[in-house]
This record gives C-alpha cells, sequence and structure tokens, in this order.
C-alpha cells in the first residue's frame, strides 16, 4: 500500500462507534487492558507481528469498507449498521464489551472509473428526439456506434491490465449495437453495469428542447435495464443521465422505477471532500467532482477536455491529490479513445495515445494510494 497522502491517526474508539468513517481500514495495536496483538510498523516504528502458527488464524472483520483486523485472543464483531457506522462493537473473547480500543486509521481514499457506453460523438439538435453523432464528411447526423465498440474493448483491456474494475453506463441503443460485434458480457464481466438511456434522450430539455415527464423518464429507465439485463445477464442499479442532465423530476422516476443510485450531478469538492449523498426522494445521488487548477480555473472530474487536446492527464492526477476523503467519480466515453470531435476517427497511433493518456491518469491515482472500487459494491455498506 503505498503510504502519499495517506492520513494516519491513533484515538480511542467507542463503544458507539461515531465519527468511524467507512473509507477506513482500522488495524486493532491494542485493546484498553494493555494487551497487544500485533502491531503496523508506522513512520518506522518497530513491527510486532503474531507468532507464525497464529497467522493463520487472523481475522479481518468487514464493516462496510471499514477492515478491522483482530488475532484469535480478540474477536469483534459488529452490529446492524447505521448508513456504514457501526451501532455496537464488542470483544467475543470473553462476551464483554469493550469500553474503548486503541486503534490505528488510515484512511483510505476510494474512487470509481466510470465509462459512458453510448453513440460516437454523440450530438444533441433541437427538436430531435435521440441524439446524432458528429457529422463525417457531411451533414448527416445518423448515429454510428463503431468507435464506441472499439473504444469499449480497448479500455477494458487497460483496466485488466491496471487491475481496475470500473462502472459502465450502457446506453441501449449503443449495446445492442456493440453486441452484434463484440462480446460484451465477457468484456464486462468483472465490471459493474449500470444504465444510461436508450437513445441519448435529453430529459430536461436542456439542449433539445424536449423535457420528458416524469412518466416517460421512467419508461425510459424501465426499458434502459431490460435491454442491460437481456445483454449482459443482470440487473443494473444505477443510472447516469445522457448529457448529465437530471432534475428532481428525473432523480424521483428513478427512485421509483427501483434504481438505487443516480450518477449525473456534478458537485464541488469541499476541503477535499466529495461523495455520495442520500437525495430526499431516497435515491443516492454519487456525484463527479469538481475542483480548481493551478490557475484558479475550473476542472470537472470528465476526461472529455483530456481527449479533446485542452487538458493533460497531469491536471486530472493534480485533481485527484486534492481529494482528502469520501468517493472520487472520474468518468469517459468509450468512443473518445477512437474518435474526437476535433480529429473524427482515429489513427491507431492516435488512439494508442489516447489509451495512454488514461493510462497516466488511472495509474497517478493509484500511486497515490487511491482504490478503484464499482460504484454499486462502494454503496452497499449502506444498503
Amino acid at each position: 500500500m503505498c503510504q502519499t497522502d495517506i492520513t494516519t491517526d491513533t484515538f480511542d474508539l467507542p463503544l458507539a462507534g461515531e465519527g468511524l468513517c467507512h473509507s477506513a481500514e482500522f488495524f486493532l495495536l491494542n485493546d484498553r487492558r494493555g494487551h497487544a496483538p500485533f502491531s503496523q510498523a508506522q513512520g518506522g516504528a518497530d513491527t510486532r507481528c503474531p507468532p507464525a502458527d497464529y497467522k493463520h488464524l487472523l481475522h479481518f472483520h468487514h464493516i462496510g469498507h471499514a477492515r478491522f483486523a483482530t488475532t484469535p485472543a480478540l474477536y469483534i464483531s459488529c452490529r446492524k449498521c447505521e448508513r456504514g457506522r457501526p451501532s455496537r462493537l464488542e470483544a467475543m473473547g470473553d462476551g464483554q464489551p469493550l469500553l474503548a480500543m486503541r486503534a490505528i486509521v488510515v484512511l483510505m481514499r476510494y474512487a470509481a472509473f466510470t465509462v459512458d457506453v453510448d453513440r460516437d460523438a454523440n450530438l444533441a439538435e433541437k427538436g430531435r428526439y435521440e441524439a446524432g453523432s458528429r457529422a463525417l464528411g457531411g451533414t448527416e447526423t445518423i448515429p454510428r456506434f463503431a468507435s464506441s465498440g472499439k473504444g469499449l474493448r480497448m479500455l477494458a483491456e487497460l483496466l485488466e491490465e491496471l487491475g481496475i474494475r470500473g462502472t459502465f453506463f450502457l446506453e441501449g441503443d449503443a449495446l445492442r449495437d456493440i453486441a452484434h460485434h463484440y462480446d460484451v458480457r465477457g468484456l464486462l464481466q468483472k465490471h459493474e453495469v449500470a444504465c444510461h438511456g436508450i437513445c441519448h434522450e435529453d430529459f430536461t430539455g436542456e439542449s433539445t428542447g424536449i423535457c420528458l415527464s416524469g412518466e416517460q423518464i421512467g419508461e425510459v429507465a424501465k426499458e434502459s435495464r431490460s435491454i442491460v439485463q437481456d445483454i449482459i445477464g443482470r440487473v443494473p442499479t444505477g443510472f447516469r443521465a445522457p448529457y448529465q442532465h437530471i432534475d428532481e423530476i428525473g432523480l424521483g422516476a428513478l427512485a421509483k422505477a427501483g434504481f438505487y443510485y443516480d450518477s449525473s450531478m456534478t458537485e464541488a469538492m469541499k476541503e477535499g471532500k466529495v461523495g455520495p449523498r442520500e437525495m430526499n426522494n431516497g435515491i443516492t445521488e454519487v456525484p463527479l467532482a469538481c475542483g480548481e487548477d493551478r490557475s484558479g480555473r475550473k476542472i470537472v472530474s470528465y476526461l472529455w477536455p483530456m481527449h479533446e487536446g485542452k487538458r493533460t492527464a497531469d491536471e486530472y492526477v493534480e485533481l485527484a491529490s486534492s481529494f482528502r476523503s469520501g468517493y472520487l467519480v472520474l468518468a469517459t466515453h468509450s468512443w473518445h479513445l477512437a474518435e474526437t470531435f476535433k480529429l473524427g476517427p482515429l489513427e491507431p497511433r492516435e488512439s494508442a495515445s489516447e489509451v495512454e493518456k488514461t493510462r497516466k491518469v488511472l495509474e497517478g491515482m493509484q500511486d497515490q494510494g487511491i482504490r478503484f472500487q464499482p460504484i454499486e459494491e462502494f454503496l452497499e455498506c449502506d444498503r
């Protein structure tokens, strides 16, 4: 585990568990009685581990994303969590509750790498319900999907190399087309699949002038889920609105349709914090993040500007370095690895360059100690 940008602290862990962060790893150093089952080396401190014949008995008890490491001398259990916060901790060895434990906390930072898989260079047009694709050599904006399919394959290969599991928001039309040319079920078998509409509808009408009602959005969401389930064989629980256009009506429709979370909004990091929050209608919003670059300009955790030559990979790595706690959502399009608005479909060497830019961002975040986890899995502790 890389120690860069990792916060450590030692404190008395209270019975009520107040203040525990679900994005943390806890290593038990010693209990209140002064016993020291084992120690974790920190800052050059001496390391004291259990005897070799006890190592196979070491237990990790999971509480959301908190891992309590204990020896057989002291088993820690947790009763029902309230949104990831333990309501009771007790020592199972002698049956007596611990009022407090001495623990060292390593605050781990978690992130999601998300991919919108939709029509190539999607283009909203006034008065048109479905999105088109940027015209190639003329004025026709007929939807295309070839670049999205190529990019999906390249991203799946890259994530496999890096050991990252992502979240893929799948547009219905794009998924149907790509499935004719690629084994999408195989490509995405290690990743979370979620929904991204059917034909890149503009829920709020901001770009097309066609505003959908809550009932219409609900129907789109349900059909989108059915398409993903039929082709991939799994039921998605998350949604990202095309163009990231969502409002209270749309969020309510998604909640009513049975979706657990939405990831359409963008929110500013405040003191390095950004992450999921429950909305009034019961759906959980998992926003993208925005911050400021060195010049004070706004930068959002969507990689579109990088692929269009307007930002560098290093700027996104720097954005990640300002992230301290919560859950950082990174996003890109699959087609952007094979096509850009500026250049159109890319030559192989140009595509390879876009892959390397993406690799640089992801590896740069990994080098900071950030762990990637699919959204559904990250939220699982709260369900």
